[in-house]
């Protein structure tokens, strides 16, 4: 793989990728200063303005490192720019063959006990809040992975519809699989009778 000043440059990978990037001095110099924190194995704080070009700054040297890597944002916003677009882009420009993850924490997954458990009490507060209950049932018989996210996606709009009935962050820390897991026990999928 090419160095960084060879990957920031006009004609580099990513100028060939991505269709007006620029140049940015300070973006080449914090991706060198990432990439040394990264060998050495080192802490690096750093802070830019708008317009630096910071994301590319530290994925180029991520991706290039050839280890693991966690990138923690502070929005969701970014979060879902930087996995649905940005991390994609970086990684087909550099031809990195990279795996790439998008971990959240539990409270963005539906709990299929609690959510059982409210169902059944069926102490709701409203009519709207038992109609929101039952389309949340609906949906995690056949969500694969039970991120509330993917409610919005033909379940309805639960933008404000946060009960906590049907939160994970009750449970032990459940990983991926036994959250999967868990949700398959939750009712038949789509096609399986449901």
């Amino acid at each position: 793989m090419s160095s960084l000043p060879e990957i920031f440059s006009p004609d580099g990978p990513l100028a060939q990728a991505i269709g007006g990037y620029r140049v940015r001095e300070q973006q080449v110099e914090m991706a060198e200063r990432i990439a040394a924190a990264i060998n050495s194995q080192s802490v690096f704080i750093a802070e830019a303005g708008t317009g630096t070009g910071k994301t590319f700054a530290y994925l180029v040297p991520a991706l290039k490192s050839g280890g693991k890597v966690i990138v923690s944002t502070g929005t969701k916003t970014l979060q879902d720019q930087l996995f649905n677009k940005d991390l994609p882009m970086v990684r087909d420009a550099l031809k990195a063959p990279v795996k790439i993850a998008f971990l959240k924490g539990r409270a963005n997954y539906v709990c299929p006990y609690h959510l059982q458990n409210a169902l059944a009490e069926g102490r709701f507060l409203t009519r709207e809040d038992a109609a929101d209950a039952r389309r949340i049932s609906n949906f995690a018989k056949v969500t694969q992975s039970g991120d509330k996210a993917e409610v919005h996606r033909g379940f309805g709009n639960f933008a404000s519809v946060e009960p906590r009935h049907f939160n994970a962050r009750k449970l032990p820390r459940p990983g991926l699989p036994e959250l999967q897991g868990m949700l398959r026990h939750a009712g038949p999928a789509r096609g399986d009778g449901g």
